[in-house]
């Protein structure tokens, strides 16, 4: 463009030919190295988000692609800080919340699931809406429930953390009815809850969590006869149906 310019103003540029020609070279080496340097931070996400952050540190959702960047990297620590910035940054409460499901999975990666958890919840406080933290607060709650049943008998407890696991599996489900997993943990959550009923006595409300069970599985089936855990699904849906018939009769 600049030497477009030159070419149409050279029958009036008279004696300032010369020097306007040579100032065009400069800029135009000049920018070729700001273009090479610019592609370089293009390089990688890492690169790329560190620059950005640097050019503007009060952005939080900047530090959210940052603290992506680390943990691809596996620089947990970084990644951590990072994502503090983009809760504590200019951020709105979408942003917030994907930053502390974030702070949430690094955690519960290094198995603080007590830290963990506090990072999910805050992620739903901030923002309820957000399908993922609902799912991953329902596997933990799932996880408790049968490190519980492992340990001892405490049915009370298995029986409120199976509870709690089905309704962010449901919420997520609610959200996002394609979230083949959260429907795939509803079910096995509702199974779970009904052997625990009906091994109590409790036939009627274990035949409430079987039925239910069953209409999440048929869904699954439906949405997803590819899905990895097929064959899990046919024998769970087996199960039930046998334990159906087992109190009916």
């Amino acid at each position: 463009a600049l030497l477009l310019g030159i070419a149409c103003c050279q029958p009036r540029l008279g004696k300032w030919l010369k020097p306007a020609t040579w100032a065009v070279a400069v800029l135009i080496v000049a920018y070729s190295l700001g273009t090479v340097e610019r592609g370089i931070v293009w390089g990688s996400n890492l690169k790329l988000w560190t620059d950005a952050t640097e050019k503007a540190p009060n952005r939080g959702e900047l530090w959210n692609l940052l603290g992506v960047a680390y943990r691809e990297q596996g620089d947990d620590a970084k990644a951590l800080d990072a994502f503090h910035k983009a809760i504590d940054g200019d951020n709105n409460r979408t942003g917030r919340s994907y930053a502390k499901r974030n702070v949430a999975l690094i955690y519960h990666g290094q198995n603080n699931l007590q830290r963990a958890k506090e990072y999910y919840l805050a992620a739903i406080e901030e923002q309820p809406d957000n399908p993922n933290a609902q799912y991953d607060l329902g596997v933990m709650y799932n996880m408790e429930a049968r490190s519980i049943g492992e340990e001892n008998d405490r049915q009370n407890q298995i029986g409120a953390k199976l509870d709690l696991a089905a309704t962010h599996f449901a919420a997520t489900v609610r959200l996002n009815p394609f979230h083949i997993r959260a429907r795939w943990g509803l079910a096995s959550v509702l199974a779970m809850q009904g052997r625990r009923l009906e091994k109590k006595g409790e036939l009627r409300q274990a035949v409430v969590h079987y039925r239910s069970a069953l209409v999440e599985l048929d869904a699954l089936i439906a949405q997803a006869p590819r899905f990895e855990s097929r064959v899990q699904i046919q024998e769970e849906r087996a199960i039930i149906a046998a334990a159906l018939k087992r109190i009916a009769e």
